[in-house]
């Protein structure tokens, strides 16, 4: 039985490395396997650990690791440390960038305000709180022009399911 390397690839969700190997057997006979590396944990700690080492020295030795401890499809040559770097480079690299992205989409979204009495804080407190519902309503209110904007919008709302005290008049 030998075991033989055909191709490499990537997934990007979740992060993980595809080796597609074959297998003859005793008779002629090939059969193909899929071996899948789950990667998300160790990019994860590659890219916690990046601000304060050196990310690519991080990937060369997962890339070691990952070729001892996967030597029955990495093993004898087939697949060269340089090919698992530079994968492992392009899987980080795009998590980084969607990492990044994220950011940025969550420093778009309005300020959470904190929730408390504003009737008991002080006056600069309670600027502040304007200041940010200020921000927040600026970037979420739509103007004539906008793609959402509706001039006159009605809402039409369900009947009364039971009666209360205060709308009795």
């Amino acid at each position: 039985m030998q075991i033989v390397t055909q191709r490499v690839a990537l997934k990007y969700r979740p992060p993980m490395m595809v080796i597609e190997y074959s297998v003859s057997g005793g008779c002629g006979s090939k059969k193909l396997y899929h071996h899948d590396i789950p990667l998300e944990v160790p990019l994860r700690r590659i890219h916690d650990r990046s601000k304060s080492r050196n990310a690519e020295v991080d990937i060369a030795t997962l890339a070691d690791t990952l070729r001892l401890e996967h030597t029955h499809v990495c093993g004898n040559g087939q697949i060269s440390t340089q090919q698992v770097i530079r994968m492992l480079k392009m899987l980080y690299d795009a998590r980084v960038e969607k990492l990044h992205s994220d950011e940025e989409r969550l420093g778009q979204l309005p300020p959470d305000l904190p929730q408390a009495d504003y009737n008991n804080v002080s006056v600069a407190q309670l600027g502040q709180v304007k200041n940010r519902m200020d921000i927040a309503f600026q970037r979420s209110k739509l103007t004539p022009g906008d793609d959402n904007y509706v001039y006159d919008k009605r809402i039409v709302y369900d009947a009364v399911q039971t009666p209360s005290e205060w709308d009795d008049e």
